[in-house]
Formats: structure tokens, sequence, C-alpha cells
């Protein structure tokens, strides 16, 4: 997620073709399915941004392939979920990591560790942010269950020396500290998670990360901050690519994101978040 979104999509429009001459057509089978979804992310496609299939993956080879390729089967999960936490559908994700467990897609590749760490990524955002939403005392049990489990994953993988996933472990904490009404440590938190999360790169995940953030600020109403947040937000998804994703966030907070309210929060930013 730190390379930009158009060069990703160019690469993979020259390795595709190469796949099918070399005959590895489970390599292509996947390929396809990135593709699909890349092309949501980046706006080019007029398929519904939630979908695997569409415009450049058929309805009939995706049935087709997930019940020939375990492999295939298991990552179009996967990225049925990475879809829905981007584009901010975390009750949806967080009710089918309920549904079919926390590491179905590492079940279905084994060894694969990126695998491992996107599936991670998307089920402990949407878990956590949806158990923080929900008022249902027995989803919000078993979307926390879930949520820590990851969180101690990640914790795991940090102790056994893996230096990327820093920013995702500082982001379970800040949701942690927000549920449990910890204002303050979420707060700093957050801001660690972003800081390193565009350091290193990470632009779509310091995106989600600046827009959970700032929506975390409106629920407690502090409009002015949250405003910079999703400012920020939609400054890292641009530099990533994701067009389709800036479109629905400016026109879900339309009156945030307006000029004058981003100027407003300029002037305030940073005045009432930071402990002295």
């Amino acid at each position: 997620t730190g390379f930009s979104l158009d060069l990703v999509i160019k690469d993979v429009e020259v390795y595709m073709p190469q796949m099918l001459e070399l005959n590895q057509i489970v390599a292509y089978h996947c390929t396809l399915g990135n593709y699909q979804w890349f092309m949501n992310l980046a706006g080019r496609t007029e398929t519904d941004p939630f979908s695997l299939v569409g415009d450049f993956l058929s309805i009939e080879d995706h049935k087709k392939w997930s019940i020939d390729d375990a492999m295939y089967e298991g990552l179009s999960r996967h990225w049925k979920c990475y879809l829905l936490t981007v584009f901010g559908e975390h009750h949806q994700c967080a009710d089918l990591a309920v549904e079919h467990g926390i590491c179905w897609a590492v079940k279905s590749n084994p060894g694969s560790f990126s695998i491992a760490m996107f599936e991670v990524f998307a089920k402990g955002i949407s878990s956590f942010v949806a158990a923080r939403a929900t008022s249902e005392r027995l989803k919000r049990r078993k979307y926390m269950k879930n949520a820590l489990a990851l969180r101690k994953r990640v914790r795991q993988w940090i102790e056994k020396g893996a230096r990327d996933v820093g920013h995702l472990n500082a982001f379970f904490d800040a949701e942690h500290k927000a549920l449990k009404g910890k204002h303050f440590s979420a707060i700093l938190n957050y801001q660690v998670a972003v800081t390193i999360a565009a350091r290193n790169g990470y632009l779509l995940d310091a995106g989600l990360f600046s827009e959970t953030f700032g929506e975390y600020l409106l629920s407690v109403d502090d409009k002015d901050e949250a405003s910079f947040r999703l400012q920020e937000a939609v400054k890292y998804y641009q530099d990533f690519g994701a067009r389709r994703k800036v479109a629905m966030l400016e026109e879900k907070h339309r009156k945030l994101l307006s000029p004058e309210s981003l100027e407003i929060a300029m002037k305030t930013e940073g005045s009432n978040i930071f402990i002295k």
C-alpha cells in the first residue's frame, strides 16, 4: 500500500499476459482478482466498489475458480473483506470475520506473510470499529473477541522481529483505548499510527487511519479537528491514487471538507488534542 496504485496497475497489465503465455493459470486467476479491486479503488470502473466481479473478472469465472481452486477461494473472501474495510463497511467485514473466522485466507495460502498481514489489517480494523459503533451487546462481544485476538497476533509478530506492522499495532492500541473511553490516550495512539504509516510510505494505511481518526473525533464532537484529519485522509488517498475512495469520502463529509471548514481546522489543529 505504499506504491502508487496507477503504477501497480500498469505492472499487473504487463505481467498478466505473460502468466497466460507461461501457463501460470493459478497465478493469473489470483492476479485478475487483485486487478479487479485495484481498478475499483482507482475509480477506473463503474463496478460496485465492493464487488469482486465486473468489467475484468466475470461472475462465471469467479464462481468456477472459487470451486476449483482453494487458494483463489480463500483469497477472494479476503479481497471482499479488504474492500469492505477500505470503503468503510466495517460491520459487514466484522460479520464475515465472525462467520468464517479471522484467518481463512491464511489457511488457504499457508506460508504467505503478506496475505496474513493484509487479512489481519482488514479484519482487525473493522472488528474494532464495528465494536465501537454497535449497541448490541452480543455482537459487540464477538467483534471484540476477534479484534483483541488480531491485536495479540500483531504484537506477537513484533516480538518476533516484524518491522512493518508498527503502525497497525499503534492503530489497534488507539481503537482499544477508544473502546475503554480513554480519550486522550486514544488520540495519541491515532497520531502515532498515522505518523508511522505516512513516514514509511504506507499511503493507503495512513489514509484509512486518518479517516477513522477523524470519524472518532466526530463521535466526541470535535468537528474542527475531525475536519483536519478527514482532509488529511483525502490527501493520502489522492497520493495513493484511490480516486473512488476520495469521491466517496468527499461526498460523505461534504460539509466538513469544504474550504471554509478546512480553514477553521487549520487554525485550530493541535490546539485541543495534545497532552502537555
